[in-house]
């Protein structure tokens, strides 16, 4: 990720691989506390203001 980042001239090319990290360790705990079946519905609307 950071490779693509440089590659693409980002100025915080750190940036995208923490985002991403922080993301998926939150959609884990979400899994974790509200079910699988439930995590999905509330992974989304994190994954619209991430980007």
């Amino acid at each position: 990720m950071l490779q693509l980042a440089q590659g693409a001239g980002a100025r915080q090319p750190e940036a995208p691989g923490n985002q991403l990290f922080l993301l998926m360790d939150w959609a884990r705990m979400a899994a974790r506390m509200f079910g699988s079946s439930r995590s999905s519905s509330r992974t989304n609307p994190a994954v619209q203001n991430a980007f």
